[in-house]
């Protein structure tokens, strides 16, 4: 047993060195084990934090940009600069990895997870610089859509504040760096699999790609919201050239010229349109409440409308060209001798399917305006400016478009064709327009004026036959003691057709002694002033007259000559429509035409079966609107023998109540003001002198009849007394007691219709209040859904 013994101690002896070599071996294991693992904690733990703060950074850096804070976007860059420092110092401390990851990355799994810390590491680095050169780019680009100037009078003044190319592209090689270091995370990532990492490892590299695909989300926004400065700058160069039309009130003028620039501001408008749906469509959801957010999202509407406006007029540029080519070699201008306006017309009859893929451009521009809810103020200056420039457009093509399905036949290319034109005051309103104060009798023969008479309205009837002349309208007779209907009074009814069929009869029965006419024409004042503004100035006997001037001139020259004034200045401009030097005004002159028949200054009713409907389909006939639905239209008749219209400021209120049983009701409010100066006449007596100057009988009490319209089968349930006054000619007829309640529900061939006298100080105001219950045809039923109208 001690042999047995002995010779295993002295086999043992010769191995003590190796296995003390072992042990040592597995000590300095544990050692560098505990080291390793203490590394390994401490850069877990610098790694987690860095990857924190970028998360932090972040989401403070969306907060800025929403709050458009420059101040705080900067010190976040500050913060980030260090910590992109850190995390490059972590990145070179993982070397031990690496090299590590050299030996094992092979072995499947375990290799993945050695392999994936540097490569984090390398990402967090990368994302961070990312970080770093988007905040800079986002401080750059707060501070260029801050130039925008909030005090913007339209769209020109808006763009005019915009940054220069140069520093766009400072801003553009920001990004372009934070999309390259972006760029190598994006590349390092897809080479890793987080589902087969480990632990913190896995969650960590699943947050890190979270943060990376919301930094590509800002990355790419951030390169859209530049992009859309770069195109918006563009197009400031070609809005310039049209500022006047897009700036302000829109006072310069929608001429030929100005078409001739539609299509380079088409162009620039469709690039920045896109641009800007882009990074609408790519903005991250934190930022669409930001300052930059909400401008991008309000110019969107505006440049798409603008685009289709542009589009519409480089399309009426393209139409008109042939026909205004065609009337440069016209010495007769539009009507006098030699004139080729027929000609003209048939070329624009040529362009009628283009111009109405025009007017539909323009209907949709205006239709995005309306419906946009803007909020910023340079994009609502430019909503503001584009939406009239849009209108007169519309009006102007509307126009160009109607005109050569009428005219050729309306300016006797068959034969023969006289008319009777009205010329009224507004100043002295009337349902049509206002008094009549003088006619015309215009002839034309194959598109030439071959004829024109003026009669003077006092002298235009027939005194001696008054028998033959119709019996007024009840309410004329009644307010204004008119024993007969005469032309003067002919506009009382609402409905032109009316109108225009009574002033022929009073023609045949007057001056016309039995012709006929071919139709009737009322324009007021206004009208004429706005025509006159289209030539620029008129060349009176007197001298020449610049438009703006000209409403003063007539006034003064009523005074000095009686209504032939008038005459004077209507021939005038007569001369200088049928003029050569027209043929530059052309267009101009066919937006005023357009102005002046949308605004109901201008009225047209043919007796031509086949022209009419054509009048009425392009609004121009004065027809009082019927049909379905609900209808409200407010009728004011002066019946105080002044001229004080022009003082009276109106506003109307319609309250409605829509019941699903049918018993819906609505209720009308009319106010007046009457501005009239303190030496204004007083409302002792309804008639004024006659022999008062123009500025006086502008001066005055406002002695009104009303009339309101509601829908077919609508009841009057109501209204706010209006007692008739002692010295009204009402009641001095006898037809009524002082104080009686004037109002009264009558019918006429416009529809039924609730009357009232209303009489308004000089310096007061005075308001008429009905209630209805409506018609259930107010609404128009499908299935469980009521549509609600309203004319």
């Amino acid at each position: 047993m001690l042999k047995q013994i002995s010779d295993r101690v002295r086999r043992w002896r010769p191995g003590r060195p190796g296995r003390r070599a072992a042990v040592a071996s597995f000590l300095v294991a544990i050692v560098l084990l505990v080291l390793g693992a203490e590394w390994a904690v401490r850069t877990a733990r610098r790694a987690e934090s860095l990857a924190v703060a970028l998360r932090s950074s972040s989401l403070q850096a969306e907060a800025a940009m929403v709050e458009a804070n420059p101040a705080r976007v900067r010190r976040l860059s500050e913060r980030l600069s260090g910590q992109a420092a850190a995390a490059d110092a972590l990145r070179r401390d993982l070397w031990p990895l690496r090299a590590a990851g050299a030996a094992v990355g092979w072995v499947p799994v375990l290799g993945e997870n050695v392999t994936a810390a540097p490569r984090l590491a390398d990402r967090l680095s990368s994302d961070l610089e990312a970080a770093l050169r988007l905040l800079e780019a986002a401080d750059a680009l707060l501070a260029l859509y801050d130039s925008m100037p909030a005090d913007a009078t339209g769209l020109a003044s808006a763009l005019s504040g915009l940054p220069g190319g140069e520093e766009i592209d400072a801003v553009a090689v920001l990004e372009a760096s934070a999309d390259t270091a972006l760029a190598r995370s994006e590349a390092s990532a897809a080479g890793t699999r987080d589902g087969r990492l480990w632990g913190r490892l896995g969650r960590e590299a699943r947050d890190m790609r979270r943060q990376e695909e919301r930094l590509r989300d800002f990355v790419d926004w951030a390169g859209l919201a530049t992009g859309s400065l770069r195109e918006m700058a563009a197009l400031a160069d070609a809005v310039d050239p049209l500022r006047g039309l897009l700036d302000g009130a829109g006072a310069s003028e929608l001429t030929e010229t100005a078409l001739e620039f539609m299509p380079p501001l088409e162009t620039a408008a469709a690039n920045a349109s896109r641009t800007v749906s882009a990074a609408n469509t790519a903005m991250p959801d934190s930022v669409r409440a930001s300052d930059v957010g909400r401008m991008l999202r309000d110019l969107e509407p505006v440049l798409a409308a603008l685009r289709d406006t542009a589009r519409a007029g480089a399309i009426t540029a393209e139409v008109i060209t042939p026909a205004l080519d065609e009337m440069e070699g016209s010495a007769g201008g539009l009507f006098g001798p030699d004139t080729r306006l027929l000609a003209a017309v048939d070329r624009l009859a040529a362009g009628r399917a283009r111009l109405g893929e025009a007017e539909r451009l323009l209907l949709r521009a205006s239709e995005r305006l309306t419906a946009a809810s803007i909020e910023t103020s340079p994009a609502q200056a430019a909503s503001e400016t584009l939406s009239r420039l849009s209108s007169r457009l519309a009006r102007a093509v509307s126009f160009l478009k109607d005109f050569p399905e009428i005219m050729p036949s309306a300016l006797g290319r068959d034969g023969e064709r006289r008319y009777l034109v009205m010329g009224e005051t507004a100043d002295e309103l009337r349902a049509s327009g206002g008094l009549v104060t003088g006619v015309w009798l215009l002839t034309f023969n194959h598109g030439e004026m071959t004829g024109t008479v003026y009669h003077d309205v006092v002298e235009f009837d027939d005194v001696d036959n008054l028998e033959a002349y119709p019996a007024p309208p009840g309410l004329l007779a009644r307010h204004m003691d008119a024993p007969v209907w005469v032309l003067r009074d002919v506009g009382w009814e609402p409905e032109f057709p009316v109108v225009a069929r009574t002033a022929a009869e009073l023609w045949r029965l007057g001056p016309g002694e039995g012709e006929d006419v071919d139709g009737v024409i009322a324009l007021t004042q206004w009208g004429m002033i706005r025509l006159a503004e289209s030539l620029g100035t008129i060349e009176t006997g007197a001298g020449i007259v610049p438009a703006g001037e000209l409403l003063s001139r007539l006034e003064a020259g009523t005074d000095r000559d009686g209504r032939l004034f008038m005459d004077t200045v209507f021939q005038s401009m007569l001369s200088q429509f049928n003029g050569p030097e027209v043929s530059g005004r052309l267009f101009a002159l066919a937006q005023a035409a357009s102005d002046v028949l949308i605004e109901k200054q201008l009225l047209v009713h043919l007796f031509d079966e086949e022209l009419q409907p054509v009048v009425a389909r392009a609004g121009w006939d004065g027809t009082i609107p019927r049909g379905d639905g609900d209808r409200l239209i407010a009728i004011d008749s002066n019946i105080g023998w002044s001229k004080v219209d022009r003082n009276i400021r109106r506003t109307l209120s319609y309250d409605v109540s829509l019941q699903p049983d049918g018993q819906s009701r609505g209720t009308v409010t009319v106010t007046y003001e009457n501005v009239s100066g303190p030496g204004a006449t007083g409302c002792e007596s309804q008639r004024m002198d006659t022999g008062l100057s123009y500025a006086q009988l502008k001066e005055a009490c406002y002695w009104n009849l009303l009339r309101v319209y509601t829908a077919d089968g609508a009841r009057l349930d109501g209204a706010v007394a209006l007692p008739l006054p002692e010295n009204s000619v009402y009641a001095r007829l006898g037809l009524g007691a002082p104080g009686d309640d004037t109002v009264n529900v009558e019918a006429g061939a416009a529809g039924t219709f609730v009357s009232g006298l209303v009489v308004v100080p000089a310096g007061e105001s005075r308001s008429a209040s009905f209630d209805f219950a409506l018609p259930p045809s107010v609404l128009r039923w499908t299935g469980d859904t009521a549509t609600y109208t309203l004319n």
